[in-house]
């Protein structure tokens, strides 16, 4: 199982026993299995059938600058659900930003931030 944000290697498939709840460093809850099947929590599952309001996009894909087919495919389906990155939402935006600063001087992000975020944090 990979981590669909970044691109991490989590664990063997068949390590996946029952109900699966994770989050990876990159702060992303979307994976895809060993040979490439999404494994997208519950959340997203029913905010599309319930058609109610999306979380942030990060919330799902993190904040990682990996990108892939996978990640642009759900990307756009958060994007045409109404959903935007937190860093982007006018009500988070600055408490998104001085965490993470914050977590960057303290040496806790281990990944390369997206672009776009990676600007606002410095």
């Amino acid at each position: 199982m990979k981590c669909l944000g970044c691109g991490i290697y989590l664990m063997p498939d068949e390590e996946i026993h029952g109900i699966l709840a994770l989050t990876c460093r990159c702060d992303a809850t979307f994976f895809i299995t060993d040979d490439g099947k999404p494994m997208p929590p519950v959340s997203f599952i029913r905010f599309i059938a319930e058609g109610r309001e999306p979380p942030h996009i990060d919330y799902y894909l993190g904040k990682s600058n990996f990108w892939n087919p996978q990640k642009e495919e759900i990307f756009q389906v958060l994007k045409n659900h109404g959903a935007v990155w937190s860093w982007e939402c006018p009500k988070c935006k600055d408490r998104v930003i001085e965490r993470l600063r914050a977590e960057k001087k303290e040496g806790f992000i281990l990944y390369e931030l997206h672009p776009d975020l990676a600007k606002l944090v410095g």
